[in-house]
Order: structure tokens, then C-alpha cells, then sequence
């Protein structure tokens, strides 16, 4: 039952017969608000986002990526949610921030020959984001395809190591069936 916040007239004052007293009453249950596009946007503006749409910022974890500053993901009750899902007023969001490019160099890691959901977890490990992926006719589970060209590759072209940061893009091919490209190629 909902309780009574406020009342007018105020308690104790005098009323006339048969006049109306109004009741200020909380709700029995939390509206439902539109979860808001946060992906893009900068911790500041999100938080005005959030306290617009009658929601609280939750946890903040940071995650290398190229965009400094920008948010990655949004998520409820540790789930990820998308834009326009309906949540309870008042709830809490958490938070996954690009924290930009690290100066730590690591050796591109190789890909080749690996299936695609064995190289994101790869990827995910060494703070290396997945940018584009080009598939192959014929390709329909991305996730057990197999990989046959990344960029940047694992070895230039004299067979010396090639070194990136974490946060930047890798670029993958892939097709149903593992293959092997002209051994002239680099990988």
C-alpha cells in the first residue's frame, strides 16, 4: 500500500465541510523508463544522461580501446543492455570506459588457422579490439569459422616480429573451412 507523503491543507488546520483534501501518496510500484543510448558518449554526459532518464550511475570499469574516454557498454544487473529496453526507475548502470592505448608494446599474436571465437578470447586478453571481420561466401556462424588472414599480421615480411598496443584494431578474413593462403603471403 502506498503511504502518505504529503497532504493540503497541511494536518491540524481547519476545513470546511465538504472540502477536498489532497493526498500526496508514493507508488506501490516503479514506473518503467527507456534504458538510454550511452555507447560514445563521455562519462560526463552520460551521468546527465542518467540522472535525465532517472537512473544512477553504477560500477565504472575500463577497458583499452582507441576512443579515450567513451563509453563501450552499458549494463543492468550485469547483463549488457540495449538502447530503449524498458528498466525500473531508479535503477543502477554500470559502465565499461575506453581507457585509450597503452604504451605497452605486445607482439601481435597469431591468428591464423584458429577459429574466430578462439581468437576473440586471444583478442580480449591482450586488450586488442576486434574491428572488422570478412567473411568468405558461404559463411554462416562466424564464431566456428576459421581464420586465414588478419591484419596487421604476425611477421613482416623479413620474418621479423610485428608489435602493437593495446586498444588498436585487428582485422580478420575468414572462412568456412581452414585454408592455407600462397606461402608468398604475408600473414
Amino acid at each position: 500500500m502506498g503511504i502518505v507523503l504529503r497532504q493540503l491543507p497541511d494536518p491540524n488546520s481547519t476545513v470546511k465541510i465538504n472540502r477536498t483534501v489532497f493526498l500526496t501518496v508514493n507508488r506501490v510500484t516503479l514506473p518503467m523508463v527507456d534504458m538510454p543510448l550511452l555507447n560514445g558518449k563521455t562519462l560526463n554526459y552520460a551521468m546527465m544522461i542518467l540522472e535525465r532518464s532517472h537512473l544512477k550511475l553504477g560500477d565504472t570499469t575500463y577497458r583499452a580501446y582507441f576512443t579515450k574516454g567513451a563509453i563501450l557498454e552499458q549494463h543492468y544487473k550485469g547483463m549488457a543492455v540495449e538502447p530503449g529496453t524498458k528498466i525500473p526507475w531508479g535503477s543502477t548502470i554500470d559502465l565499461v570506459i575506453a581507457r585509450g592505448v597503452t604504451e605497452q608494446r605486445i607482439m601481435v599474436p597469431a591468428l591464423v588457422g584458429i577459429t574466430v571465437a578462439e581468437a576473440r578470447m586471444i583478442l580480449e586478453q591482450n586488450g586488442i579490439v576486434l574491428a572488422g571481420i570478412i567473411a568468405d561466401p558461404g559463411v554462416t556462424d562466424t564464431a566456428a569459422a576459421f581464420i586465414y588472414k588478419q591484419n596487421p599480421p604476425k611477421l613482416t615480411e623479413d620474418n621479423q616480429p610485428v608489435y602493437m598496443q593495446s586498444g588498436q584494431l585487428m582485422d580478420i578474413w575468414i572462412s568456412k573451412e581452414p585454408k592455407i593462403l600462397d606461402s608468398t603471403v604475408v600473414q
